[in-house]
């Protein structure tokens, strides 16, 4: 046969004799390209319920140039604006060659608290909070409407107060309280 096809990679040797017994070899190597291998990067979402997530593809191998197509129909090498989820893609290479990649986009909880206020007896000055923090992305920084800094809000006399929360990722919460003086009992 003087034709061969669907060879695999390889080094082939042919030897033809002709009717006097006069002989020629050839040898030919059959290359092939690398398989596509696919790298992600995956940046997850920043705060509770945005859609700022994205994937950075970056493929290899194959034969480029290379089309892409995304589970959200994407045709672009990356992909970004993502809400939380499972993406996959189909890396096409020149030759017709494919490989399939995925990725997962998450998102940490929201910010939520629980909290104790104590209200004043009859002295001012004593009405206090005591928060608790948990969800977002620690560590978290406080401000508090009277100009505090710290987590629980003590010496406080009655009146509203809130405090505005950001975590590591600057994702924000506020949370109001409102302090009141319980009247007490006079002794003589």
């Amino acid at each position: 046969n003087e034709d061969l096809t669907s060879l695999t990679a390889g080094i082939y040797t042919v030897t033809a004799t002709d009717a006097t017994g006069c002989t020629a070899s050839l040898s030919v190597t059959i290359t092939e390209p690398t398989a596509i291998f696919l790298t992600t990067q995956v940046t997850n979402i920043t705060c509770s319920g945005l859609i700022n997530g994205s994937v950075d593809l970056i493929p290899s191998g194959g034969t480029p140039s290379y089309t892409y197509l995304w589970s959200n129909n994407s045709t672009t090498q990356d992909v970004s604006n993502l809400s939380i989820g499972n993406y996959s893609v189909t890396v096409t290479d020149a030759h017709g060659c494919s490989a399939v990649t995925q990725a997962t986009i998450t998102q940490p909880q929201p910010i939520t608290t629980t909290s104790y206020v104590q209200n004043l007896d009859c002295e001012y000055a004593t009405g206090a909070v005591d928060l608790n923090v948990f969800g977002g992305t620690a560590p978290f920084t406080f401000l508090w409407s009277s100009g505090l800094t710290t987590q629980d809000a003590l010496g406080l006399t009655p009146g509203n107060y809130s405090v505005t929360i950001t975590d590591n990722n600057l994702c924000t919460t506020t949370q109001s309280f409102t302090v009141i003086q319980i009247p007490g009992t006079v002794q003589i």
